[in-house]
């Protein structure tokens, strides 16, 4: 619906809230949903990031992120842009999976 939103939340659930339908068919939308994708309900454990770098992230920059993690295979790394929408859309989003060299306890990021 108009003005309708879809936020990423930190612990990687989606809230879906709004409507405002300006048409006097269909009745305003109060309710608020949130959106559980299937990965965070099958038992795997996600790592947890115990550091990141304190600076702005560059274009072709290295920088260390230290995690805990419960996986032996391969990670992926991905970067979300933090933007603000409306009308349920952001032309602005964006989403990037950086190189990533792991080790026992940090990853070595690559942007």
């Amino acid at each position: 619906m108009y003005h309708s939103e879809a936020i990423l939340l930190s612990d990687g659930r989606i809230l879906v809230s709004g409507s405002d339908p300006q048409d006097f068919v269909n009745p305003q939308e109060y309710r608020v949903e949130v959106y559980v994708p299937p990965y965070l309900l099958d038992g795997r454990l996600q790592p947890n990031i115990l550091s990141l770098p304190n600076k702005d992230w560059t274009y072709g920059g290295n920088f260390q992120v230290t995690i805990q993690t419960f996986q032996t295979g391969p990670i992926k790394f991905s970067l979300l842009g933090a933007v603000a929408s409306t009308h349920g859309q952001s032309m602005g989003i964006r989403t990037i999976f950086p190189e990533v060299k792991p080790s026992p306890t940090f990853l070595r990021v690559s942007c």
